[in-house]
Parts: C-alpha cells; structure tokens; sequence
C-alpha cells in the first residue's frame, strides 16, 4: 500500500485526488482515509481464525466447519485472505447472504402483502445471484411494472394487507434516501433543517394515485395506478395557507405533470375484466428511475453507506436514515469516494463488498492495541473492528454448522429425490423418512431442512415487525430457547458425524477442547480453556455424553458465538 503524509491524504481526499480509476484500489483509499482521520493507535490486523469466523458470517452467512477452519489456519498463502474473499462471492450461499439482509433491511420482519415471502426471497436472490446492479434492484421496486400481482413492488409496497402511500413514501425517504421523514409530515422537521415538509410530499405525489384494486373477474387484488390529476395538495400544523408540490425526489427538479382532455389519459382503457389499463403518464417508473438515476448523489450516498454498515456494525452516517448537515459522516470525503466509485462501477454490490473486506479497517481486530485509554475509542472511528449482532438467521445457520446439523439437515430430501434402494419398498422408506424427523421419546416430529430449522431461530431470535434490526439486544427468550427448545438439544446428542458424535470418538481433554472450539466459535482454545474441558469430563465422568453436549451447549450459549467480532 502506498504510504502518503497524513496532510496530504486528507487534502487529496477532499479535492477528490485519490481515485481508483487513476490506480489506486479502493480498499487502500479506505484504509488511507480512516487512519488520516483516527487519532490515536490502530488495532492490529485480526488474527486468521477471527477473519476466517468475520468474513464467511458476513459473506455467507455462516461459521465455517472445523474442517475448513483448520484447512484455512494451516494455509501458509500471503494471498489466502482475498481468495478466500473472492471464493465465497463466488459461492451459492452469497446471493442467499444478500438476500437475507436486505430483505430485513427493507421488510423489517413485516408479514403480510399479496406477493408471498418465498417469491419475494427468491425473486430478490435470482437479482443478486445475477450480480444485477443494485440501482435495478431498486428500480423494480419501485416502478410497479409487469404482471401487478406478481411484482417484487407490491410485496415492498403493501403493509397488513394493505397500500398505504404515505407509509410508502415513509419507506423510500429512510431506506433508499437515508432520510427519516416521520417528523416531517406534518410540519417541517422540528431538529433537522434539511428535512422539509415539502420533501415528504414530493415523494408522496409519485405515490398518491396508487390504490388497491380488485380484478372483477379473477378476484385477484392488484397494485395500480389512476390517472395523474395535478401537484398534491398539503398543509403545514403551524400555517394557515395550503402549499402545494409537484412529484419530486429530494435535491431534484419538480416532475412535469401533462394534460390530457377526459377519456385521453389511456393508452389502453380499463377493460370488463377489472384490469387497470395503460396509462400514458405514469408516475412510479418516474420515481424509480428518478431515485436510481446516477446524478442522484443521496441515493449512492445511502447506499454505500448502509452496505458499508452490513460490514463494519456501523454506518459512516449513523444512525442511517438521518444523513444532514447536523449529522455529518464521520469520513466524510471516504463517504463521498465511495458514492463516486459505486456509481463509476455501475452499482456493483460484490465489487464494493469486496473492496471493503480487502481494507485493513474490515480486518482489524476487535481488541484494541495493549494500553489504549478504550474511553477514546470511539466506534465511528474504525480504529478497533466494532462488534456486530448475529441475526437470526446467521444465528440459526451458525447453530446448525457449529453443532454439525447443518450437512444432516441438507440431506433430507422428498422421496422422489432419493435414490431408489431395491431392498426397500415405499412404505419402509417413507416409515424411515418419518423416523428420521422425530426426535427423542417424546415423538413430536422436529424440522427435517434447513430451512423449517432456520425458521424456528427467526421466530425467535428476530426483531419486532416494524423496527430495524441494528443494535444487540439479547433476552431471556433467547436463552431460554437454547436451553430447552427440543430441536437444538437433539443437536446435541450423538448422530451420524455430528459434533458430540465427533467429540466422543476424541479421547484427549487437550483434543476435545480443539475440536469443540474450533467448530463453535472458529478458534482454538487456550490453556485455560483446556483446563476446564479436562476438569468438567472428569466432574461429570459418568455421563461423558452428556457432559459432551454440555461443553457445546455452554459455547453455542456464549455472547462470543452471539455476536461477529
């Protein structure tokens, strides 16, 4: 990396100098900007098993096995960092990482909508799957284009059941704008200047003539927009005269809004079917391709920065959706280089990702440097790697690898997909099959797949429907969920090669402890932590399985397995 004055990075930062397109990896730059800008000492590079734990959470939504742990330790290539980076975007389970991020992000644990959970996820793991740019992604949001009762927009836009143009306008101004404009829909924001009443309704002009509306013959409820009659009309709680505004995106020209004489505002009309036609002048595709467009800076802005959340636990505006002159980045130029470089590399969401976990700032370990004052480590400076929450569904796929479930859940499949054995007829396979699913004397059937098993962990471990998911906040569910749920303490006994099946064929305390803490928490243990696995075995030496299981389940319960670090 090439070392410049402290001066001159930032002077260069600031006149918008140091560019990738000139050379430079953006990575570097990053790494250029934070530590202009740190005050005080870094933290040290994290260790391999640290990396190896943070990246593959982040990047596939999982821990890596013990096996892989290990293979990934003993690597002695100065370059196994970036390919190993560049192995898992290139992995099935990355688009699966993405989607379930940003469906949490944009969503928020909200049920409801007419488009179904599993064609919203798939739909949105096809796009990243694709390495479509994420300016489409949104586009299709929001444009409400093709079949209305399958589009991706109707799952984003309805609420309960229910369209709600307001609440949507609320949406697109926090999630795609970084603007929370809650306060702002009465009167001007009281705190934030650059928040104006005006603001809201320019959003909410696009969506206004968007309603419900039922097809007269199949009955199906679809998205649709009516004719376009004019500025909307709106009114501030502390002024008397009524203001108006034309559709338009914060920053940018108001949209002119044609004429058309009664009966002319079709392409094609509305037919007996109840299907809505096709209007001339259509509203939602102007704010879809307003919002995305490449000279709307907010948007980049936004975008990097909530991307760049994903990765480091904190946005370079924070919180996100309140970026204004009074809450200013905390790198501001960095902000900016990387809303230039999102844009010159169209929108790319595997290249920014990537250029982050190459920066040493995504790498650096979460302990600060021996005789730092931790008081003045702040989080928005980078120096140490913050501390991230799992999210459900990290946790429930961190579970299933770490106890060895997640190999033995992927193999059970339907009967048609099975192989035939000849010595076996239907009926025993299907007997087997149900077997198979049950749990211990109890009998009550427990998921087969993983995806019934992730479900149970996001029942649980999920945030409130409505409220973003971006702080730590573990409960006595959670706990009390690892403790007794049925389906995680049969984990943890013994079957086929999971871990306690492995761990019992170990003799060694020294053995017993490597095995276990590499597959819970992707590292080995120390000397300490030895000498309490050898101690609780031969506390417990009468029941070494369950004393086996025990060791797993005090790990799995652990705030260092709860928390990317």
């Amino acid at each position: 990396m090439r070392i410049l004055p402290t001066a001159v990075v930032l002077l260069a930062l600031s006149l918008g100098a140091i560019s990738s397109a000139a050379g430079e990896a953006t990575h570097s730059e990053i790494d250029q900007a934070i530590t202009a800008a740190a005050g005080g000492s870094l933290a040290p590079i994290a260790s391999d098993a640290e990396f190896l734990r943070r990246v593959s959470l982040d990047f596939a939504g999982k821990i890596p096995t013990s096996a892989e742990a290990r293979q990934f330790l003993a690597d002695r290539d100065a370059d196994k960092r970036a390919k190993l980076i560049d192995r898992l975007i290139a992995a099935p389970e990355f688009p699966l990482r993405l989607e379930q991020a940003v469906t949490v992000m944009l969503l928020e644990r909200r049920a409801g909508g007419k488009i179904s959970e599993g064609k919203w996820r798939d739909w949105l793991r096809a796009q990243f799957a694709a390495s479509r740019p994420w300016n489409e992604i949104v586009h299709d949001l929001l444009a409400l284009e093709g079949d209305p009762t399958a589009t991706p927009a109707a799952k984003f836009m309805l609420n309960d059941e229910k369209y709600d143009s307001q609440k949507v306008a609320h949406d697109v101004a926090r999630f795609f704008l970084g603007m929370n404009l809650q306060c702002a829909q009465c009167h001007d924001h009281p705190t934030v200047k650059g928040f104006a009443q005006a603001d809201f309704y320019g959003i909410y002009a696009f969506l206004a003539q968007t309603d419900m509306k039922p097809n007269k013959v199949t009955k199906a409820i679809m998205l649709a927009e009516a004719p376009t009659t004019g500025k909307i009309e709106f009114k501030s709680v502390f002024k008397p005269e009524k203001e108006f505004t034309a559709p338009r995106v914060p920053g940018a020209e108001d949209i002119a809004i044609p004429a058309f004489a009664p009966g002319e505002e079709y392409e094609v009309k509305p037919d007996k079917s109840g299907l809505p036609g096709v209007l001339k002048f259509r509203l939602q595709p102007l704010l879809a391709r307003e919002l995305t467009s490449d000279a709307n800076r907010r948007f980049a802005m936004n975008s990097v920065n909530r991307f760049w959340f994903l990765l480091t636990g904190r946005g370079l505006v924070h919180p996100l959706d309140m970026m204004h002159k009074d809450n200013p980045p905390s790198h501001p130029a960095l902000l900016d280089l990387l809303a230039n470089e999102f844009i010159g590399h169209k929108f790319d969401v595997r290249w920014l990702l990537r250029e982050i976990a190459l920066s040493e700032t995504y790498q650096r370990s979460t302990r600060a440097p021996s005789g730092t004052d931790l008081n003045s480590v702040k989080p928005e400076s980078y120096r140490v790697a913050n501390l991230k929450p799992l999210s459900a569904e990290q946790i429930g796929a961190a579970t299933m690898v770490a106890t060895g479930s997640w190999e033995l859940l992927g193999k059970a499949a339907p009967v048609a997909e099975e192989e035939p054995n000849a010595q076996e007829t239907k009926k025993e396979k299907k007997q087997k099959d149900k077997a198979r699913s049950r749990a211990d004397e109890g009998g009550k059937e427990l998921p087969t797949t993983r995806e019934d098993s992730l479900a149970a962990f996001v029942k649980t471990f999920a945030g409130p429907a409505g409220e973003p998911e971006v702080e730590f906040a573990p409960s006595m569910a959670h706990s009390l969920f690892l403790m007794n749920d049925r389906m995680v303490l049969a984990w943890l006994k013994p079957s086929a090669n999971n871990l306690t099946a492995r761990l019992a064929k170990l003799s060694g305390a020294a053995e017993i402890a490597d095995e276990l803490y590499l597959s819970v928490l992707t590292r080995t243990p120390g000397k300490d932590e030895i000498a309490e696995v050898e101690n609780f075995l031969k506390k417990h030496g009468t029941d070494r399985q369950q004393a086996l299981g025990d060791l797993a389940w005090a790990l799995l319960a652990s705030a260092e397995f709860r928390l990317n670090h």
